[in-house]
């Protein structure tokens, strides 16, 4: 699944989450630690991401952990 900004960012508004200043920031926090791969778009400034291996891995974690 891809995703940019606009789309991370309406999903935390939704959720009462602060939006365009925390997306900048949970993504590069992510990226740092290898959950999510950063994509060239055709909008520089609208960078498309996409959960890296190590992410899904995590998130398979996570699942079977609450599964348990």
């Amino acid at each position: 699944m891809k995703w940019n900004w606009y789309n991370l960012d309406r999903a935390m508004s939704m959720r009462g989450m602060n939006g365009i200043g925390n997306v900048a920031r949970l993504v590069q926090k992510l990226a740092d630690h290898g959950l999510v791969d950063f994509i060239p778009s055709n909008v520089p400034a609208m960078p498309t991401y996409r959960v890296s291996e190590k992410g899904l891995k995590f998130l398979d974690d996570l699942n079977s952990k609450s599964h348990q």
